[in-house]
């Protein structure tokens, strides 16, 4: 998870837990106009409720439009999950339901008590309303903005349709003084199996870097990051960077082992 989404996610929570303590809200119907209102502040994520945990309650910010190409009041009024796993990508939803069966055994095992300061962010590719996919940070969280009730909702961010996707996958952080990663689901980098120089430099080639930048970024020299690349063209059957990162980007053809 990139360090700019992990800040800006922080102050949406500090903008959360201020503006509740600001309005005193009662009951988890007086949050609307409080997400309304964090919403605005922050355009380029979607802010919704979570379906599970507030079936009686459902917010979904109104850029949802905007940044997925669908309307708030169309997801609202539909069975959301069901419209939402319908649109992911088709060789996402297996290791997204691995990612959540791994979760499930995570939280079995974790103390109860620590679940709602769990922050859970999935990535996966998602179809826009346009007619493409896109890449997609899922954040669910909770926050104790009631006396006694919590208030779990979910963020999502698209990072567009050109930006690099290295496969399905769920990291959990503890959410306390700073965001702290303790673990890691990836299936997707199994059935890539890309070695993590791989996938270093296949970042770097996605940020438009040629093999001498990569190699100062990496400390390695110009030689061995172009012969990783050469060996990542071999392996995929393609001739250049821009058909590697649309192959390896799609998931089409796995690295052999």
């Amino acid at each position: 998870m990139s360090q700019p989404i992990l800040h800006t996610t922080e102050r949406i929570m500090s903008s959360l837990q201020e503006q509740a303590r600001d309005s005193k809200p009662c009951n988890i119907d007086d949050m609307l106009p409080l997400l309304e209102t964090i919403s605005q502040m922050f355009p380029q994520y979607v802010l919704q409720t979570c379906v599970s945990r507030h079936s009686g309650f459902r917010f979904v910010s109104h850029n949802c439009n905007r940044v997925f190409g669908y309307s708030a009041e169309g997801l609202l009024s539909s069975n959301y999950q069901h419209m939402l796993f319908s649109h992911i990508h088709p060789e996402d939803i297996d290791d997204l339901r691995k990612c959540f069966l791994y979760l499930e055994q995570y939280l079995n095992k974790a103390d109860e008590h620590s679940h709602s300061n769990l922050r859970l962010i999935f990535t996966y590719r998602l179809w826009h309303g346009d007619g493409y996919y896109v890449r997609v940070t899922d954040q669910k969280a909770a926050l104790n903005v009631l006396a006694n009730q919590r208030l779990y909702y979910c963020l999502l961010k698209s990072s567009g349709r050109s930006s690099f996707f290295d496969g399905t996958k769920l990291e959990i952080y503890d959410q306390g003084e700073r965001m702290v990663l303790l673990d890691t689901c990836h299936p997707s980098r199994e059935n890539f199996q890309l070695s993590r120089r791989e996938s270093d430099i296949l970042q770097l080639l996605q940020e438009g870097m040629s093999n001498k930048e990569i190699a100062y970024q990496l400390d390695i020299s110009p030689n061995t990051a172009r012969n990783i690349r050469q060996k990542m063209f071999n392996r995929y059957g393609v001739n250049n960077t821009i058909e590697l990162l649309n192959r390896v980007s799609v998931g089409v053809y796995p690295l052999a082992g």
